[in-house]
């Protein structure tokens, strides 16, 4: 049984950071330093924005493999002889669960719901849904297991539970092969390619396993809800096909590049099933089809770069910035009306920070005072712009007139972050608050992050004060850097919360 754990920065990072051994694990669960930002997001639920924001800021693990790099299936290099499950359904009464079978049960992060582990010999990928489900029946978990997190690639965000149950002696399951007569209607493929499914029915029969064919590998971005979006964009691998017909001077390396794509997503395909998948695509897609000499050709060379593990994939040259979950139930129309609020909201906050920008490093020697005419004359922003944001910066540009006018006696340059002050005293009131030296330009700068980012920044402050961290930290938050001067007996203030001036 390999005990060594792959560990992640976050659950939004597939990239392996660490590692760590289940017995180190299990005693971060009992007690950690991110324990008191956990018990802080669990009062408000899931898809509350502070749930969320703390969510993003805890390591996570995957338990039932090991990667290579990065968590991917292509990238597994062996079972950790453990396999999870998540319990998310409230109605389950944890005390029915046969703990001869378990080998350890946790509160989840939320502290609603419940983290399985359980024993499990010779799973593999190829194996991994049959042994699932197999493992569910036994254990009564069928009706009351998160069908969204059983995928072989699922995360594990660390929670926290000191009073974890663990049995080192638990009952070892073995792997259920997938020609098994088992029946796995209650663990769904983790992926339906619904446009593709053409391809699917064609080459039924002649894969390795009953692992759905996949076409992307966008089902290994993991997110809560009915979207996500990442302006960064995701880079991902797919395999593609021109929607009209492929000429003859281009067919050779159309279907390499598909073909190389496409075994790279699906390990389990056999050689005779990709010759079947590319002469439906050389008959139904090529203005001329190749003959079958070329055809298995480039079948060969796929495979045999399989074999010498030389197989890489090509990246799509396009990102995805926003991706939708599979049966959200929305329509096209309530997709493309999200689409259009999110990239509104990132237009407005991209002229917000380019305005703000401006205005922040104003050469008054050069420009004079700050005003709409002088900016837009000057800088490389619309009248427009300017105008439809003026009255969000009206205060700030006002405060920093003033003072350009009338400098207050030995005041020194404002320094190009934003920071608390170091006097906290505050008269006449029974709690401190955190005050701040320049609360226009404080409320700016807060206000020019997105909400969550914004709850992040609270979240991580908020686990700083919790832990008593005290002196001087930098906090960076999209752009902006802000600085904080921690004391123990500061009373934390929302950054949503007026603040004393």
């Amino acid at each position: 049984m390999i005990t060594t754990l792959n560990v992640y920065d976050n659950l939004r990072t597939p990239k392996i950071s660490n590692t760590t051994t289940i017995e180190q694990w299990f005693e971060l669960i009992k007690q950690s330093a991110y324990s008191p930002l956990i018990e802080s997001a669990r009062p408000f639920g899931k898809k509350h924005p502070v749930y969320e924001a703390n969510k993003t800021l805890i390591p996570a693990i995957t338990y039932n493999f090991t990667f290579h790099t990065n968590k991917e299936n292509a990238n597994i290099t062996g079972a950790t002889g453990l396999l999870y499950i998540d319990v998310d359904d409230t109605t389950y009464d944890i005390t029915l669960l046969d703990t001869s079978k378990v080998f350890a049960y946790y509160k989840s992060f939320g502290g609603l719901g419940y983290s399985v582990l359980v024993k499990v010999d010779g799973l593999s990928l190829d194996n991994y849904n049959s042994t699932y489900a197999a493992v569910l029946a036994d254990l009564g978990l069928s009706k009351f297991y998160d069908k969204g997190a059983k995928k072989a690639t699922q995360f594990n965000v660390l929670s926290y539970d000191p009073n974890i149950y663990i049995n080192y002696d638990s009952f070892v399951f073995t792997a259920i092969e997938t020609d098994s007569k088992l029946d796995i209607k209650n663990s769904p493929p983790s992926l339906i390619i619904k446009e593709k499914k053409t391809y699917i029915d064609r080459v039924g029969g002649i894969i390795n396993s009953n692992t759905p064919l996949r076409f992307n590998n966008l089902n290994e971005i993991e997110f809560e809800g009915n979207y996500t979006f990442n302006w960064d964009g995701w880079a991902y691998v797919n395999a593609w096909l021109p929607y009209k017909k492929i000429q003859s001077g281009k067919r050779n390396p159309t279907l390499l590049s598909f073909l190389n794509n496409y075994v790279w997503l699906n390990p389990q395909l056999t050689q005779k099933g990709a010759i079947t998948v590319l002469n439906w695509i050389n008959q139904t897609k090529c203005e001329e089809p190749l003959n079958q000499s070329e055809i298995e050709g480039i079948v060969k060379s796929i495979f045999n770069y399989k074999a010498e593990g030389t197989l890489k994939p090509k990246y799509n040259w396009k990102t995805r910035k926003i991706l939708f979950a599979n049966q959200t139930g929305l329509s096209r129309e309530q997709k493309l009306a999200i689409c259009r609020e999110l990239l509104a909201e990132k237009n407005q906050n991209n002229s917000l920070q380019k305005l703000n920008g401006i205005i922040a490093g104003w050469d008054f020697d050069k420009y004079g005072k700050i005003g709409q005419a002088v900016i837009y004359k000057n800088f490389r922003i619309s009248k427009k712009t300017v105008e439809k944001y003026w009255s969000e910066f009206k205060d700030e540009v006002k405060q920093l007139n003033d003072n350009w006018k009338n400098p207050p006696v030995s005041s020194k340059k404002d320094a190009p972050v934003l920071r608390i002050a170091e006097d906290n005293t505050q008269p006449d009131t029974a709690d401190r608050e955190l005050l701040i030296t320049n609360p226009e330009r404080y409320r700016r700068g807060t206000q020019l992050l997105s909400f969550m980012e914004r709850v992040e920044l609270e979240a991580r402050l908020a686990y700083l004060l919790n832990t008593g961290y005290t002196g001087e930290v930098q906090l960076e938050a999209d752009d902006t850097l802000f600085v904080f001067n921690l004391q123990q007996d500061v009373k934390f203030v929302g950054f949503g919360e007026s603040v004393a001036a």
